[in-house]
């Protein structure tokens, strides 16, 4: 005996399927987009912080008789 319900379960599964698909893909990208944001403000702070290193140099040269 067929369930009558065997229908709407399956398009209810398919359709939470693809929503969820639609999600990871979603979630991905931000993630990736989030990571390479992450190395840009890296490379930021390392470029600030050998420029900071630079005027303290130059600071101390500077005050040095």
């Amino acid at each position: 005996m067929k369930n009558p319900y065997y229908g709407e379960a399956r398009v209810a599964i398919e359709r939470f399927i693809n929503n969820n698909k639609q999600k990871a893909l979603n979630t991905d990208s931000e993630i990736e987009a989030l990571k390479l944001e992450a190395k840009r403000l890296e490379a930021e702070v390392s470029s600030l912080s050998n420029e900071k290193a630079d005027l303290e140099k130059l600071i101390h040269s500077l005050s040095s008789p």
